[in-house]
């Protein structure tokens, strides 16, 4: 008997041991959260720029990929503002699980988008991995270009009208860093599968500029719309 009831004490203490444990380390997580939101507000403050903790509206703010139309999405760690040439821009962390099984994975991609003057048609510039080439590829005027990326769009003629031989000239060498994009509606989105890297933020966004700067003035003639008021 006393055994056992040695080892009952012994679980009880280990038990509220454990739930110790786990409010401390609770705790321990949320001021590294507060600390974390406290110095993205600061850091955004003075550029500036505007923070946000999360946004639920601003991770279905765009369809197609890299965003997916289930609900559980969320922007997180939402930076926005304005660049020099007056361009909306908004950074995140955009998260959402996904469930196989008894496996859940948190998918974590970091969004660039930068605000375009009027609507495009959508645009996707993806890079090739290792597997085979897809059917729906748009192929292009560059074997070179057709070999570094895919190319979906909404038609074939405005990814010839976009991607003409000095943008792809361009993508290819100091513009690579901007792929994979998408237009999409008022926007030029670019993502990462990795964590924000701040440093590297508005070099990016500058390239994305850079990029809609390319555009012959054709495009927006032929293809542009006036584009709604939205706020995210």
């Amino acid at each position: 008997m006393l055994s056992v009831l040695i080892v009952q004490i012994f679980v009880v203490v280990a038990c509220v041991a454990g739930i110790v444990l786990l409010i401390v380390y609770l705790r321990n997580e949320q001021r590294k959260l507060s600390l974390h939101r406290a110095q993205m507000a600061a850091w955004a403050a003075a550029n500036g720029w505007s923070y946000q903790p999360w946004s639920v509206p601003l991770a279905y703010a765009w369809p197609g990929e890299p965003f997916i139309s289930e609900a559980g999405a969320q922007a997180i760690d939402v930076v926005s503002g304005a660049m020099p040439s007056g361009q909306p821009f908004w950074s995140f962390m955009y998260q959402y699980q996904v469930q196989e099984g008894r496996y859940q994975e948190t998918v974590r991609i970091w969004i660039l988008a930068l605000g375009l003057p009027e609507m495009l048609p959508w645009l996707n510039v993806t890079p090739k991995g290792k597997g085979k080439d897809s059917k729906h590829d748009i192929l292009l005027e560059s074997d070179e270009f057709n070999r570094a990326f895919h190319v979906a769009a909404a038609s074939q003629a405005f990814a010839y009208a976009v991607l003409n031989p000095p943008v792809m000239a361009w993508l290819m060498e100091q513009g690579r860093s901007v792929v994979p994009f998408r237009f999409v509606g008022g926007n030029l989105v670019c993502w990462r599968y990795e964590e924000a890297n701040y440093a590297i933020m508005v070099p990016v966004l500058e390239l994305m500029s850079e990029l809609f700067g390319h555009i012959p003035s054709f495009v927006w003639h032929d293809y542009g719309a006036v584009m709604p008021p939205v706020a995210y």
